[in-house]
């Protein structure tokens, strides 16, 4: 009887197991953004109306974005910090907090390091 029960017990896991596999094949992948701009805004215009559905498109629907826009979630700086440490996927800064996140980024501070396009 015990094993009987054992047995049951094995088949009803491993079939939760199994669907649980399947669904997580088919899942949608939500990528959080944090962002202080807001629709009406460029940036949230942008966000919105380009990157989202692109993003959507050419993932063939498996990939989405969800926005926090106005501080929600994070202001500029914790931003940085909060995708450096993985707790969300993007964001969005000034160019000036890019280099605070690391040197690769550092990258688009360089423009400002000339007195003038000819130099």
């Amino acid at each position: 009887k015990l094993v009987k029960k054992l047995s049951l017990f094995k088949a009803v896991a491993l079939s939760l197991v199994t669907a649980w596999f399947a669904q997580s094949a088919n899942a949608q992948t939500v990528l959080k953004l944090g962002t202080v701009g807001f629709k009406g805004m460029p940036i949230g215009d942008a966000i919105d109306q380009a990157l989202i559905p692109t993003l959507e498109e050419v993932s063939d629907g498996q990939m989405t974005i969800e926005p926090h826009y106005r501080k929600s979630l994070c202001s500029e700086q914790t931003c940085g910090e909060q995708a450096n440490q993985g707790l969300i996927a993007l964001w969005t800064s000034s160019t000036a907090n890019f280099g605070n996140f690391g040197t690769a980024l550092a990258v688009f501070d360089l423009p400002y390091i000339f007195k003038s396009i000819e130099d």
